[in-house]
Order: structure tokens, then C-alpha cells, then sequence
């Protein structure tokens, strides 16, 4: 990770939310300049489409754009994780396709390459995080993020188009829907145009960064570990390259030969599924993480691991 721009800090919300201003906040900010190079979008516009780089080259690390996720659908979570990973890299578009999902292999590239750090953001005026909708539609997104280690950060936009008794239930919204903690989600006042430098603006800022690079170093460690185990979990079950068995083929079998309940086994499957673990590679080498996290009974436990190790 001793290069450049190393740790890379991933930018993911609504088209409109605000994500571009925020960048050009922290280059005003940063470069100490009175305008930032991200481009803001015209109101009702689809904003950034493909994935671009800031502030890189300058610092240790940098800012990682992309397209507005809206619908949070299992196409949005295929193309965040293929973000994440370094699947869909600077420059290339980001394609939201039909009835796609996050693939399992990928995680299969270098660390180096992937989003180390995650920052939501969310617009104190969206109507969704209001009623508490948006909460359900990023659990997907929790999920995904949970098992892997990554602890995000949220920012809220568009303060002043609420009154002061409500920032703090707004701030519990925000916190309850992205998964970040309390004192992770921040409030955040955008420059917009020209405007002024302002002494909390850029003290906000180099408050979230700092806590975004703390997080990213965090994750570095975390993810370089698993993927060591991995490998090693790799040679254990012999050829790397053999193709791993879906789980429900998996399930499948051992529903048979154990004669299991349907419900029993689809309950323990739709938990592994949201939290992206499709095959029985990924379920050897997130073993332990599962049996800490996903509620197994003790029997299925050992039912689950002998077939694992035939």
C-alpha cells in the first residue's frame, strides 16, 4: 500500500444527494483554492456515470466517485460490489444491469485495488430516509458491508432545509439507515459555486477524512488478512482453480441426504445470501465469520461442516 493516492475512500448515494459537491468541497478545502475540478450536476441531471478519481497523486489516498445509486435493487448491489473490488475501475461507466447480482468471485482481486473506506450520502430533504424507507432499502448494502469488515461514515446534505429541532432524529435516521455509527454521520455544508472559504466548513471536512482514513487503514489490515487466510484455505482445499459449488446446490444435497425441512435450510441460505456468501468457497473461508454471525443450530453446524470438508 507504499504508493500514491493508496487508500481509496468510495463516494455512494442518490444522483442529487450531493456526493460531487462534497469532493469539491474537500479540494477547496485540501488545495486551499476557491474552486474544486468535480463537476456538480444540474437539478433533475444523472450526474456522474462512471467512476472517477480526486484528489489523487497529491495525498496518501483518494476520493472514488461514481453513478447515484437510487433503487438500491440487486443490479445497484452487483455494481457497488464490483466498485468495491476494483471490478469496475476509473473511467469505465457503471451499468446498472437486469437481474444481475454481486458476483462471488468478486473479491478476487488485489486489495490494493479495491474501496478501502465508504461514505453514504444522504439529503436531510429525502423523503425516503423521512419515513424510514431508505433504511429497508439499504440493508442489502449493510449486509454486504457488515461481513466484510467495512465501517462506513454519512454525511447529510442540505441542513439548512431543516429546522434545528430536527437534526437530531434526522441524524438517527441517517445512522439507523446506512449502518454508520452516531458519532460516524455528520452533517455537511457543501460549498456551492464560489462561495467563500469557511473556517467549520474545512474543519467538518478534515474531521470526516480523518475518520474515513482511519477506517481505511482499518480495513487494509482486515481485508490483507482475509485475503492470506484465503489463500491459505485455498491450499488446503487443493486446486485454486477448480470451480467452487453453488450453495444451493450445496444445500440441496444436504437437504437430502439429511433429510432436512425446507424452511430450515432456506432460512440458513437467505442469510447467507445477503450477506454475499453464494458459494462453497466463500462459505470455507468466511467459516468462522458464519458460525459467529449467521444463526446456525449446533447440528447444522455439524452437518453443514462435515459436508463442507468431504
Amino acid at each position: 500500500m507504499r504508493r500514491e493516492g493508496a487508500l481509496r475512500v468510495g463516494l455512494f448515494g442518490p444522483a442529487g444527494s450531493g456526493k460531487s459537491s462534497f469532493i469539491s468541497t474537500c479540494e477547496r478545502t485540501m488545495y486551499e483554492t476557491t474552486r474544486g475540478t468535480a463537476d456538480i450536476q444540474a437539478e433533475g441531471g444523472e450526474g456522474t456515470i462512471r467512476v472517477c478519481d480526486y484528489l489523487c497523486g497529491d495525498w496518501d489516498f483518494r476520493l472514488v466517485d461514481s453513478r447515484g445509486f437510487g433503487k438500491y435493487g440487486k443490479n445497484e448491489l452487483a455494481a457497488f460490489a464490483d466498485i468495491m473490488f476494483g471490478n469496475i475501475t476509473i473511467g469505465q461507466k457503471v451499468e446498472f444491469e437486469a437481474n444481475s447480482n454481486p458476483r462471488p468471485d468478486a473479491d478476487h482481486g488485489i486489495v490494493e485495488d479495491w474501496i478501502h473506506a465508504v461514505i453514504f450520502v444522504v439529503s436531510a430533504v429525502d423523503p425516503r430516509l423521512v419515513n424510514g424507507r431508505l433504511a429497508y432499502l439499504l440493508d442489502p448494502m449493510r449486509a454486504f458491508l457488515k461481513p466484510r469488515g467495512v465501517a462506513g461514515i454519512t454525511l447529510i446534505t442540505h441542513q439548512d432545509k431543516i429546522g434545528p429541532e430536527d437534526y437530531e432524529t434526522t441524524k438517527m435516521l441517517a445512522s439507523a439507515a446506512t449502518g454508520s455509527a452516531k458519532n460516524h454521520t455528520f452533517f455537511i455544508k457543501n460549498y456551492t459555486g464560489e462561495k467563500e472559504r469557511d473556517h467549520e466548513t474545512e474543519k467538518n471536512v478534515c474531521e470526516i477524512l480523518y475518520y474515513a482514513l482511519m477506517m481505511g487503514e482499518r480495513y487494509v489490515k482486515i481485508a490483507k488478512h482475509q485475503s492470506s487466510q484465503k489463500e491459505a484455505r485455498r491450499s488446503e482445499i487443493g486446486d485454486a482453480d477448480k470451480p467452487s459449488q453453488t450453495l444451493d446446490d450445496f444445500f440441496e444435497q444436504l437437504q437430502k441426504s439429511k433429510s432436512l425441512s425446507e424452511e430450515k435450510v432456506k432460512g440458513i441460505r437467505d442469510q447467507l445470501d445477503v450477506g454475499g456468501i453464494r458459494t462453497t468457497f466463500a462459505l470455507h473461508t468466511a467459516w468462522s465469520m458464519v458460525t459467529d454471525r449467521v444463526k446456525i443450530s449446533k447440528l447444522m453446524t455439524k452437518y453443514i461442516k462435515e459436508a463442507l470438508d468431504a
